[in-house]
């Protein structure tokens, strides 16, 4: 483990997690159609049309999207890792065991969150927010389909429909706006390396002294179940969290306006699964 979460860990945890995967991929052709329609009704309300075009549809199994998201995550939190990596640290062996054990431990959770989030997304447009930079993916998860399909006794078409005007709002809408995903990724960066990632020699004894004071499993769940955001982000951060968190609240309104609007150009059947789905 070169890192503060164990990677290995993570993506074996995620992949039990992961489960009930279908060996049917799904099919291709309706899941195209299905895009293509939405990018039309989508493109016809707002007026935008996306200038990279939207990615090509891809079906994705559980453990597949798993796979990804977590290489996604491993590539955005490297910088994070290394900063914290390059801090004050206990000597010796004490360390490397310490940093072994918490490796371990949030290599497990990460790996049982994302394992679990396998289970229940049914699509993605996904992109990274920090990290390299590449082109977007459009990603269907073919069990959850199935499960949702099944859950909602609607017709596999009409499911597929609904799933891919969601995922092709925000693609159109990024796409129109390249500026959108630069500007989040320039927030993310910001609250990055504005955080405050390595310790000082007060706050090392501080932490010593609350570990050794402390039972230590209620210390190790305090510690894993605190807000990284607020551990991490000195109060002078906090006016460029509000405005990463108005970011967000903003896009996601607007992707919810335009599903409600567009989606009676698809037919009366979507807006009756967007009813039941709420």
């Amino acid at each position: 483990m070169n890192g503060l979460i164990d990677w290995g860990i993570a993506g074996r945890i995620a992949d039990l997690a992961a489960t009930g995967d279908s060996p049917d991929p799904g099919d291709g052709e309706a899941l195209e159609a299905a895009v293509d329609e939405a990018t039309g009704a989508v493109e016809h309300y707002t007026g935008l049309e996306s200038t990279e075009g939207v990615p090509d549809p891809e079906w994705v199994s559980r453990r597949q999207w798993a796979q990804i998201n977590l290489d996604s995550l491993r590539q955005a939190i490297a910088p994070l890792e290394e900063r914290l990596l390059s801090g004050p640290s206990l000597p010796g062996p004490i360390s490397g065991g310490l940093n072994a054990v918490l490796g371990s431990l949030a290599g497990a959770q990460v790996g049982a969150l994302v394992g679990y989030a396998s289970r229940r997304v049914l699509g993605q447009y996904e992109f990274p927010v920090l990290g390299p930079e590449r082109r977007p993916r459009l990603l269907f998860v073919a069990p959850n389909l199935e499960e949702a399909r099944r859950e909602l006794g609607g017709e596999p078409e009409t499911v597929l429909r609904w799933i891919a005007l969601h995922e092709v709002t925000h693609a159109v809408h990024f796409g129109a706006a390249p500026w959108l995903r630069d500007h989040l990724r320039w927030l993310a960066n910001e609250l990055l390396s504005g955080s405050r990632l390595a310790l000082g020699p007060s706050e090392v004894a501080e932490l010593a002294k609350r570990a050794a004071g402390t039972d230590p499993r209620r210390w190790l769940g305090e510690l894993l179940s605190s807000d990284p955001i607020t551990l991490l982000a000195p109060p002078e951060s906090r006016a460029l969290i509000n405005r990463t968190q108005a970011t967000m609240a903003s896009v996601e309104g607007y992707a919810e306006h335009v599903m409600d609007a567009a989606a009676p150009q698809l037919g009366e059947e979507i807006g009756d699964l967007r009813f039941a789905l709420e």
